[in-house]
């Protein structure tokens, strides 16, 4: 606008005029603009398009323009399918051992029902269940405390710059993981409960395109084939991720250029053996009934190849580490990834998977209690059902009648004080006619051999229960340590193979934040500190917060209580404050520094040194009382050298005494032996003379007896 005069007028400061030439911050996409001659202009601009992410040259999707797809998906799925066959009987096992959960509520058959031999109950004994859920809930204290379960220490020589700098960051990665990333805690729980059972878990590492943040998911062992023949998952082969995708979820793929545009038509998912169990178990469809919502079946494949071969060129010739996304049913590839970090000229393969394993057996899938207590837990039942059946038996027994014989109903159900008529068929004794089985009461033997197997099976997963409890108060700590350490020595073992593999899950979590280290503290309102250089993380390693030394809470509070007791005995050599803000935080308490007195504070409770507490008698003096105990711990040194000074003049003494009733001993031994060497010696000469004797007197009979020599002749 303009006036006579030919000056501009501009319009006046009001809020909708406010920034313009630029889009109305109350109105939507409403553009105002001015001209050179003052004349407002305003109109709807068309809403912006969001634009496409385009990641970096080292980050393309190397499938873009590629030649030979097909081969290389033929190749692949081949592979990943000889992978899932060599785990086969693994995987009945797992799928068989879902019914020992006893998760499913059971009728009990009708006797009509029971031919073969088939008991009447159902019931299933929760040896399984309940020794899955206590390694559950123990494991669920240890690796994901509530203040969060990362502890940040220096690598290598450590200054005050340092340690501030991993505190910082151990408050912030905990913030993360507990707040920023609510997903990680209630993941975890559902994961460690497939851990225990199964024995094997499986965490991924990695960037999530849509939350824009590393975040670390559990994928359980039907969903991750590999090899049963691997021997970790560094060296696989191939490390495969079988994922569910939804019809939308892959288009959110397709338009953010992550995926490829293959028209594959409808997906027809073949649900595997443990989603139908799953499926049969929860009592849902293990398919989608609705055909729109069916998910494709989506291979994400880590492997080792030689892409030249498939026309893709490659940094250098041979094998190289890639990520390469199928769709299962059209057997059409995705995407190519290069699976290691840029600049890395050795070309070593991304580290996204973690294994968490419970005990290592002869393969590569690890044992859980489900190999553990399975057959217990088959033996449990089939007594528990013998046990059930007898004593229904026992109390409402079957019998047989004579054939012929009848009721109005062909039933016997008389009620109290009711007497039924029944056709005999010509029988004059009703005991002819119907015979009751003589069922017997369950057998005390076959409840004894139900709590040997249960106490076995209890024992060999680590869950027996420790008498530390009311009416042992007078065992010595280092006793009911003992006790508790050979308790739970697999559960120890178990909790510190975990602890390992949760500190490989937090290294691979630092390597994601080196790369975007400004993601920590992103969805924090207030941060103490942005994180932003690399740098700052390198001399810094994650590990769990949880000592693997110490694998349950009644170890740590059996510590905490031996120190005390080792503080209250010699008080001088001990930080006492600090000793109870240690056994504070040992049973959970968190607030332990609003509890104890600060340095140089008085307890408002108690009254100045020498001066009486409201209430009560005169407060002693501090200084008194600790001059009070050094002279006490002087005297009692004084006495305990005293008596030690007396007890080793004793064990001299009666060493001295020892040694000679020893001598005595000695010189008595070979006194006796010297007069019974004697004593043969005169026994022997005897016998030599009786026998010099006897010689003389046979020599002398047989001349005796010898006949006279003739006379000489003349």
């Amino acid at each position: 606008m303009a006036d006579g005069s030919g000056a501009k007028i501009m319009p006046p400061d009001l809020p909708w005029t406010a920034g313009l030439g630029a889009a109305s911050p109350d109105i939507p996409n409403l553009n105002i603009h001015v001209d050179d001659d003052g004349n407002v202009s305003y109109g709807t601009a068309p809403a912006a398009q969001p634009q496409k992410s385009r990641p970096s040259h080292f980050e393309d999707n190397l499938a873009e323009g590629a030649g030979n797809l097909a081969g290389l998906a033929n190749e692949l799925i081949e592979g990943i399918e000889a992978d899932d066959s060599s785990r086969t009987g693994w995987i009945a096992n797992y799928n068989a051992g879902m019914e020992l959960l006893a998760t499913r509520l059971e009728n009990e058959s009708s006797s009509a029902a029971m031919g073969g031999g088939k008991s009447i109950s159902r019931v299933r004994h929760p040896l399984l269940l309940w020794a899955v859920v206590k390694g559950q809930s123990m494991a669920r204290a240890e690796l994901l405390p509530a203040a969060g379960p990362v502890k940040v220490q220096v690598v290598g020589r450590s200054d005050p710059a340092k340690d501030d700098l991993a505190e910082t960051l151990e408050d912030d990665l905990n913030a993360y993981l507990t707040s920023g990333a609510p997903e990680y805690y209630p993941d975890m729980d559902r994961g460690l409960f497939y851990l225990f059972y199964g024995g094997t878990l499986f965490k991924k590492i990695y960037r999530c395109p849509w939350r824009a943040r590393p975040v670390s998911e559990c994928v359980y062992v039907p969903d991750l084939i590999v090899s049963q023949e691997a021997t970790d998952l560094d060296t696989a082969i191939r490390v495969t991720h079988r994922i569910l995708m939804t019809p939308p979820e892959m288009a959110k793929f397709i338009d953010a250029g992550t995926y490829l545009d293959v028209s594959s038509g409808e997906p027809s998912p073949q649900p595997s053996s443990t989603e139908q169990k799953q499926a049969t178990l929860s009592g849902i469809a293990a398919v989608t009934v609705r055909p729109k919502d069916k998910p494709y079946t989506v291979y994400e494949c880590y492997t080792d190849l030689d892409l030249s071969e498939y026309g893709i060129r490659q940094p250098k010739r041979g094998v190289l580490p890639y990520r390469i996304t199928i769709e299962k049913d059209a057997r059409a590839v995705l995407e190519i990834r290069r699976n290691w970090k840029e600049g890395d000229r050795n070309y070593r393969r991304r580290k996204r998977f973690v294994k968490y394993g419970l005990i290592p057996g002869f393969g590569f899938l690890d044992y859980g209690f489900l190999h553990l207590l399975g057959n217990h837990t088959k033996a449990l039942t089939a007594l528990w059902r013998l046990v059930i059946d007898a004593g229904m038996f026992s109390n409402f027994p079957g019998g047989l009648r004579l054939k012929g014989t009848r009721t109005e109903t062909n039933e016997f159900s008389p009620g109290p004080g009711e007497f039924l008529s029944v056709d005999g068929g010509g029988a004059t004794d009703i005991r002819q006619c119907i015979m009751a089985l003589p069922y017997k009461e369950p057998s005390p033997v076959m409840l004894q051999m139900i709590q040997q197997l249960a106490g076995d099976g209890q024992q060999l997963a680590g869950t027996a229960d420790i008498e530390v409890g009311e009416g042992r108060t007078n065992v010595p700590v280092g006793t009911v340590m003992a006790m508790i350490e050979q308790q739970t020595q697999v559960m120890a073992a178990c909790h510190k193979r975990m602890h390992a593999s949760q500190q490989e899950e937090f290294l691979v979590l630092k390597e994601l934040f080196q790369e975007e280290p400004e993601a920590i503290t992103r969805g924090q309102r207030n941060p103490v500190r942005v994180w932003t250089a690399s740098e700052e993380l390198d001399d810094l390693d994650l590990v769990p917060a949880s000592d693997p030394n110490i694998p349950a809470q009644v170890h740590r509070i059996q510590q905490n209580a031996a120190l005390m007791q080792m503080a209250q005995a010699a008080p001088a050599l001990f930080d006492l404050p600090a000793v109870a803000k240690r056994l504070l935080n040992g049973i959970g308490i968190s607030d332990a520094d609003s509890l104890l007195a600060k340095p140089g504070q008085q307890n408002p409770s108690m009254g100045a040194p020498g001066q009486a507490a409201p209430g009560g008698a005169p407060t002693p003096d501090p200084q008194a009382m600790l001059a009070e105990k050094q002279m006490d711990s002087h005297d009692k040194a004084i006495a305990l050298g005293a008596k030690q000074q007396s007890q080793t003049q004793q064990l001299n003494f009666e060493g001295q005494k020892l040694a000679t009733e020893t001598q005595q001993e000695i010189l008595d031994r070979q006194s006796k032996e010297n007069i019974a060497r004697g004593n043969n010696q005169v026994k022997l000469a005897e016998i030599a003379a009786d026998e010099r004797k006897h010689a003389s007197e046979l020599e002398q009979r047989q001349l005796e007896s010898a006949p006279a020599a003739p006379e000489p002749m003349e």
